[in-house]
């Protein structure tokens, strides 16, 4: 049984209050084990999604405003769909 990843993009102009959703971002998912990696662009309403992963941990990844790369680690179970927002200052 295999597990899925998805969330959000999302742009904080203002701190939390004033999110935005940030379409067409570049969002790119590493297995930590193996080293392999997935990618995908956000769709309209700034949401992502990865299925059918291997469990383990994994970072995802998206370019934030400054040009760096934003990154966060999560473990992925086989049969638990795991959601992760990711804000883009």
């Amino acid at each position: 049984m295999a597990g899925d990843l998805y969330g959000d993009v999302l742009a904080a102009t203002h701190g939390e209050a004033s999110l935005r959703p940030l379409p067409n971002q570049p969002v790119e998912l590493c297995d930590k084990g193996d080293g392999s990696c997935e990618s995908q662009v956000t769709d309209g309403q700034g949401y992502y999604q990865f299925e059918n992963l291997e469990s383990g941990t994994y970072t995802l990844k998206t370019p934030g405003s400054d040009g760096r790369w934003l990154e966060r680690d999560v473990t992925v179970d086989a049969g638990r769909p795991q959601q992760l927002r990711i804000l883009a200052k």
